[in-house]
């Protein structure tokens, strides 16, 4: 993981592909025209009905995974053979116990030159997407069929509270004005309002948006959070916008701002409010808990298997911050100096004003109880040792904060296995499971 190495560099099949799963995703309508995605163009269907084999094949790889419940998951698979890989539906209703592979491939696309599709979100009802990066595949029976959408703005996350699906869409002009809109649906995707502008703001210099999950290096995507049906988040990191203006920093404080907006009346209207970064350059995501207490991790440069960062804690909805020192001294023998620089932040689940867990890869999982004034590691050990392979990590928050599925997978010497660590009760215990085929 390396920054300006794209992501299929390192999603070999004699490598590690774990997967950062949040729920995060894309949008599009089936049998429904498109919402109004300015240039978006051109829709189709894949025509094959897929049906379910058991298990799964030798080479495939898990890029994504989606937790619909505390037990039953979906995963997006990939097989590659030269530059080429194809993708398919995978879902667990026991833990990652076994596993049902969807027979035929849904998509496929020259991995070498355009990277590994790993965009997935589903509801409990089987309502789906998947992106990469402004092509929307969007399923609405469990993935037998399928609709293809094409967009000409970068389709940048996705959530889904029951059936209300949220896409989150960003483009920056030649005249560096960006801006940010989102569609929404009702009915898990069936059919989508027309894009409502969520902000627009002045762009750094050659500021774009990237559609690559943080951890991967590319910290120019905006994040999406929805805290409940009417309040959500959006915010931009420090690497594309210039600072907000008008906007005073805390006493003392060095460092800059990033955008953040805000809705609480379902998307309708949003409040532009912002983020004290001590660490810029980098990504900056959220978690949420409950529908005012955000945490905010700004993160630095990453290299060589750190990455300098700082947690924010607000607990009014983002207009006053709880800003913590950089430094984290680690209490374990195993993790001297700075614990919270170790490995390159993924995302960031809040259970509470107190309480949450950091995911990084080529880290350890950390846990802070006190606001993020501390963090320890927790949670399985032989997480951070399959992260050391250099590949994406992967991680899926569940219906409720407490839920949380970590997975990957490997190929070696013509062996494949795929790993899920599950926790059901906010990271106090979890479940392993590894499969090989």
């Amino acid at each position: 993981m390396r920054r300006h190495h794209s992501r299929l560099c390192r999603m070999t099949l004699t490598q590690l592909a774990a997967v950062l799963l949040v729920g995060l995703l894309a949008l599009s309508s089936c049998g429904n025209p498109p919402p109004s995605t300015g240039s978006s163009t051109s829709s189709s269907t894949v025509p094959s009905v897929a049906k379910y084999i058991p298990g799964l094949r030798k080479g495939e790889i898990i890029s994504a995974i989606s937790s619909v419940s505390a037990n039953s998951a979906f995963g997006l698979f990939y097989t590659q053979v030269g530059d080429i890989c194809q993708y398919f539906l995978g879902k667990t209703s026991n833990f990652g116990t076994t596993w049902m592979s969807s027979s035929t491939a849904f998509a496929s696309n020259n991995c070498s030159s355009q990277g590994v599709m790993s965009r997935l979100a589903f509801n409990a009802r089987g309502d789906g997407v998947v992106s990469f990066p402004r092509t929307l595949y969007e399923t609405l029976n469990n993935g037998s069929t399928w609709k293809v959408l094409r967009f000409s703005k970068e389709i940048l996350g996705a959530s889904f509270i029951g059936e209300s699906l949220w896409v989150l869409v960003g483009s920056c002009s030649a005249e560096l004005r960006c801006s940010l809109e989102i569609a929404q649906s009702i009915d898990g995707g069936a059919r989508f309002s027309s894009l409502r502008l969520v902000g627009s703001f002045t762009g750094l210099p050659q500021a774009k948006f990237e559609s690559e999950p943080l951890g991967m290096g590319y910290f120019t995507n905006a994040w999406l959070n929805r805290a409940n049906p009417s309040t959500a988040y959006v915010v931009v990191p420090t690497s594309v916008a210039v600072m907000p203006i008008n906007r005073s920093l805390p006493s003392g404080f060095t460092g800059g701002l990033a955008y953040m907006f805000a809705t609480t009346d379902g998307g309708a209207t949003w409040l532009t409010r912002s983020v004290p970064c001590g660490q810029t350059g980098g990504g900056t995501l959220i978690g949420t808990a409950g529908a005012k207490t955000i945490w905010a991790l700004c993160a630095g440069e990453p290299g060589a298997g750190s990455q300098p960062k700082q947690v924010d804690v607000s607990t009014d909805g983002g207009i006053t911050w709880i800003i913590d020192a950089t430094f984290q001294t680690s209490n374990t023998p195993s993790y001297p100096g700075d614990i919270l620089e170790l490995g390159y932040a993924m995302a960031l689940d809040a259970f509470d004003p107190t309480s949450a867990i950091l995911v990084s890869e080529r880290a350890p999982l950390l846990r802070s109880d006190n606001s993020g004034k501390d963090w320890q590691p927790t949670g399985p050990t032989s997480w951070e040792s399959l992260a050391q392979g250099g590949g994406a990590l992967a991680e899926s928050f569940g219906p409720s904060a407490a839920t949380i599925w970590l997975a990957s997978s490997e190929s070696l010497a013509g062996v494949s296995s795929t790993h899920v660590w599950i926790s059901a009760d906010s990271g106090a215990s979890w479940i392993e499971k590894t499969v090989v085929y």
